[in-house]
């Protein structure tokens, strides 16, 4: 299982960051023994446009099965969806941190969107 989290930095202790097309690292990790699996930059920080499905498109390339955000938007969403890759809200302040929520069972399943496009930029 690989779960990735929106993140500042790469690794375990990177500060989590609450946009998932424009954070500039999804760190994966593996949450059964908490190993970081690969820090992925995301390209598409600078992009001018389609930054949440090229961030969803990274994450699919590598094989991961699910993502903790904060802040979602709908081309992002249905990207994901797309993919097959699960949704949880309710990052912690570190990465550490929000894969032991993820542990504990105390993250909630995303529903949709729950912010309108463009809002990360």
């Amino acid at each position: 299982m690989k779960l990735a989290v929106c993140a500042q930095e790469e690794g375990l202790n990177a500060v989590t960051d609450s946009r998932f097309g424009r954070c500039a690292y999804f760190v994966v990790v593996d949450p059964a023994d908490g190993s970081v699996v690969q820090s992925l930059r995301n390209e598409g920080v600078e992009a001018s446009g389609g930054a949440g499905p090229k961030a969803a498109q990274l994450l699919s390339d590598a094989g991961v099965d699910a993502v903790v955000v904060s802040n979602l938007g709908p081309k992002a969403q249905t990207a994901l969806k797309a993919a097959g890759i699960e949704v949880y809200g309710g990052l912690a302040g570190t990465v550490e941190a929000t894969v032991e929520k993820y542990n504990q069972g105390n993250l909630g399943k995303m529903a949709g969107a729950n912010v309108p496009e463009h809002s990360g930029m």
